[in-house]
Protein backbone atom coordinates (compact mmCIF):
# COMPACT_ATOMS: atom_id res chain seq x y z
CA UNK A 1 0.00 0.00 0.00
CA UNK A 2 1.24 2.83 -1.21
CA UNK A 3 0.77 6.55 0.36
CA UNK A 4 1.82 10.12 -1.07
CA UNK A 5 2.15 12.72 0.64
CA UNK A 6 3.75 16.73 0.82
CA UNK A 7 6.84 17.45 3.16
CA UNK A 8 6.77 21.03 4.24
CA UNK A 9 10.57 22.64 2.59
CA UNK A 10 11.91 25.71 2.20
CA UNK A 11 9.73 27.21 -0.08
CA UNK A 12 6.43 25.24 0.80
CA UNK A 13 4.94 22.36 0.35
CA UNK A 14 6.77 21.14 -3.10
CA UNK A 15 8.25 17.79 -2.29
CA UNK A 16 6.33 14.84 -2.56
CA UNK A 17 6.84 11.69 -0.38
CA UNK A 18 6.09 8.42 -1.23
CA UNK A 19 5.81 5.80 2.22
CA UNK A 20 5.21 2.54 1.74
CA UNK A 21 3.90 0.26 4.13
CA UNK A 22 6.56 -1.98 5.94
CA UNK A 23 7.02 -5.56 4.60
CA UNK A 24 6.00 -8.22 7.55
CA UNK A 25 9.01 -9.69 8.55
CA UNK A 26 7.22 -13.13 9.92
CA UNK A 27 9.09 -15.28 7.60
CA UNK A 28 12.70 -14.26 9.32
CA UNK A 29 11.23 -15.01 12.94
CA UNK A 30 9.97 -18.69 11.92
CA UNK A 31 13.01 -19.48 9.49
CA UNK A 32 16.07 -18.54 12.41
CA UNK A 33 14.89 -20.89 14.89
CA UNK A 34 13.76 -23.73 12.55
CA UNK A 35 17.51 -22.93 10.79
CA UNK A 36 19.07 -23.18 14.49
CA UNK A 37 16.65 -26.72 15.14
CA UNK A 38 17.79 -28.07 12.01
CA UNK A 39 21.93 -27.53 12.86
CA UNK A 40 21.20 -28.27 16.25
CA UNK A 41 19.53 -31.54 15.75
CA UNK A 42 22.12 -32.36 12.40
CA UNK A 43 24.83 -32.03 15.08
CA UNK A 44 23.54 -33.85 17.54
CA UNK A 45 22.62 -36.82 14.78
CA UNK A 46 26.57 -36.56 13.65
CA UNK A 47 27.93 -36.61 17.35
CA UNK A 48 25.74 -40.02 18.07
CA UNK A 49 26.80 -41.49 14.33
CA UNK A 50 30.69 -40.81 15.28
CA UNK A 51 30.37 -41.81 18.89
CA UNK A 52 28.99 -45.11 17.59
CA UNK A 53 31.64 -45.65 15.12
CA UNK A 54 34.19 -44.79 17.55
CA UNK A 55 32.98 -47.67 19.78
CA UNK A 56 32.30 -50.34 17.31
CA UNK A 57 35.20 -49.95 15.40
CA UNK A 58 37.91 -47.71 17.43
CA UNK A 59 37.67 -49.16 20.74
CA UNK A 60 39.63 -52.16 22.05
CA UNK A 61 37.89 -54.36 24.48
CA UNK A 62 39.34 -56.62 27.02
CA UNK A 63 39.32 -59.94 26.75
CA UNK A 64 36.97 -62.16 28.92
CA UNK A 65 40.22 -63.66 30.97
CA UNK A 66 41.64 -59.65 31.16
CA UNK A 67 38.15 -58.69 32.54
CA UNK A 68 38.28 -61.67 35.21
CA UNK A 69 41.79 -61.12 36.29
CA UNK A 70 41.21 -57.11 36.93
CA UNK A 71 38.13 -57.88 38.74
CA UNK A 72 39.83 -60.41 41.26
CA UNK A 73 42.62 -57.57 41.60
CA UNK A 74 39.80 -54.76 42.69
CA UNK A 75 38.51 -57.13 45.20
CA UNK A 76 41.51 -58.50 46.58
CA UNK A 77 42.73 -54.81 47.24
CA UNK A 78 39.57 -53.87 48.49
CA UNK A 79 39.83 -56.59 51.03
CA UNK A 80 43.34 -55.67 51.92
CA UNK A 81 41.88 -51.59 52.40
CA UNK A 82 39.42 -52.75 54.44
CA UNK A 83 41.41 -55.03 56.69
CA UNK A 84 43.81 -52.11 57.27
CA UNK A 85 41.19 -49.56 57.85
CA UNK A 86 39.65 -52.03 60.04
CA UNK A 87 42.58 -52.41 62.33
CA UNK A 88 43.46 -48.71 62.13
CA UNK A 89 39.92 -48.07 63.89
CA UNK A 90 39.97 -51.10 66.52
CA UNK A 91 43.75 -49.69 67.71
CA UNK A 92 42.41 -46.47 67.81
CA UNK A 93 38.75 -47.55 69.70
CA UNK A 94 40.41 -49.53 72.39
CA UNK A 95 43.47 -46.88 72.65
CA UNK A 96 40.77 -44.42 73.35
CA UNK A 97 39.11 -46.42 76.11
CA UNK A 98 42.20 -47.18 77.85
CA UNK A 99 43.32 -43.29 77.96
CA UNK A 100 39.36 -42.37 79.03
CA UNK A 101 39.40 -45.51 81.70
CA UNK A 102 42.59 -44.63 83.08
CA UNK A 103 41.83 -40.51 83.75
Amino acid sequence: MFHTFAVPNIHGYSLKVERRSPKPLVWVRVLVPVQALNTTMEKAITFIKNSWEEITQHVTWPTWSDLQGSTTLVLVASLLFALVVGLIDFGIENGLKLYYEMF
